[in-house]
C-alpha cells in the first residue's frame, strides 16, 4: 500500500509529518532535533542525496507546507553538516554516508566545513 502524501510522487518518495501549524509558530527544538536525526538516518539507509530532500510545497501544488515559520534553511544546514544535536547529551554526532553524499551533491558549495 502506498500512502498519499504528494500526488504523483508517492511510489518513490518518503513523506515525514511534523505535528504543528508552522504558519502560526515554529517547531520546537526537540521536534527539529528529532527531524534532523530521522532525515539523516533515512538519507543514509536509502542513499538519498541532500538535493532530494525537499519541502512538501515543492511537490504538491496548492500547499504552503511546512509553513512560513518552519526553519527550512536551518534544517538544510544541519543536514548538510550531517549532524544532529542531542539536547540531553549536549553533543552532536556525524553520519559518514551523508557526509560523502553532500561532498558529491554540489549542495551549498559556498559553505565551509567545520
Amino acid at each position: 500500500m502506498v500512502g498519499a502524501h504528494a500526488l504523483g510522487v508517492n511510489p518513490h518518495s518518503i513523506g515525514i509529518g511534523v505535528d504543528g501549524n508552522f504558519e502560526t509558530k515554529p517547531p520546537t527544538a526537540a521536534q527539529m532535533n528529532s527531524l534532523v536525526k530521522l532525515v539523516l538516518e533515512l538519507m543514509e539507509k536509502y542513499h538519498i542525496p541532500l538535493d532530494r530532500v525537499v519541502p512538501h510545497r515543492d511537490v504538491t501544488e496548492g500547499t504552503s507546507c511546512p509553513g512560513k515559520l518552519f526553519p527550512w534553511d536551518e534544517l538544510m544546514q544541519r543536514l548538510y553538516k550531517g549532524e544532529f544535536h542531542s539536547a540531553a547529551a549536549g553533543r552532536h554526532r556525524g553520519i559518514k554516508q551523508v557526509g560523502k553524499q553532500r561532498q558529491n551533491s554540489g549542495i551549498m558549495p559556498d559553505q565551509e566545513e567545520t
